[in-house]
């Protein structure tokens, strides 16, 4: 394991799993539980604003078109607040402001 410096440059760290779509409403309360027993108990649901863009038809001159949908997002949080999770329909992403070294923080994020 490497030696955790004394005065990080890096103060906010986030890596992020993208994945297949899923109905996360029907694996919610699977996850709170895994997310409680490894030290995330504060969950909290949000919607977020997602804005996607369509390419235009082969052969048009188009610019590519916005579409905006709203989907639902759960973040779990340590007690201190300064690392968690947010979990979304195609994403899992981990997040500290408690960067240490390298090693602890892809240890969190794979557990």
């Amino acid at each position: 394991m490497r030696e955790k410096l004394k005065t990080p440059p890096v103060y906010f760290t986030v890596a992020q799993i993208r994945h297949n779509l899923i109905p996360l409403e029907r694996y919610e309360g699977e996850i709170l539980d895994g997310m409680r027993k490894i030290g995330f108990p504060d969950c909290v649901k949000e919607p977020v604003q997602v804005v996607t863009f369509a390419q235009p038809a082969l052969g048009t001159n188009g610019a590519p078109v916005p579409e905006v949908r709203q989907v639902g997002r759960i973040g779990y949080l340590n007690i201190d607040g300064t690392t968690g999770f947010v979990v979304e329909p195609s994403a899992v992403s981990f997040f500290t402001a408690r960067y240490e070294v390298f090693d602890r923080f892809l240890e969190q994020f794979m557990d």
